[in-house]
C-alpha cells in the first residue's frame, strides 16, 4: 500500500501522484509559469484525469508550498 508525504512543490515531478481536494491526480507535465504572480508561483502542474470534459487539469506550485504526493514504498 502506498503511503502519503508531504513534499516541497519544488520537489514535484510528471508521474508523481498527488493527493488534492478534488481526489488523487497524476501530475503530466509541469509547466513554468511567468505571469503577475510569479513571485509566489513558479510553475502550473497539470494532471489527469481532469474534471467533466476536461481531459487535463492544472494547479499552481508555489515556492515553499507543500502538496501531499503517494510514495511507493520499497521491496
Amino acid at each position: 500500500m502506498a503511503e502519503v508525504e508531504v513534499a516541497n512543490d519544488e520537489d514535484l515531478r510528471p508521474g508523481d501522484v498527488v493527493r488534492l481536494w478534488c481526489g488523487d491526480k497524476t501530475i503530466v507535465r509541469i509547466d513554468r509559469y511567468d505571469g503577475p504572480l510569479r513571485e509566489i508561483i513558479f510553475a502550473i502542474a497539470a494532471y489527469v484525469p481532469g474534471a467533466g470534459r476536461a481531459k487535463e487539469g492544472g494547479f499552481s506550485l508555489e515556492r515553499g508550498g507543500l502538496t501531499e504526493r503517494y510514495v511507493v514504498p520499497r521491496s
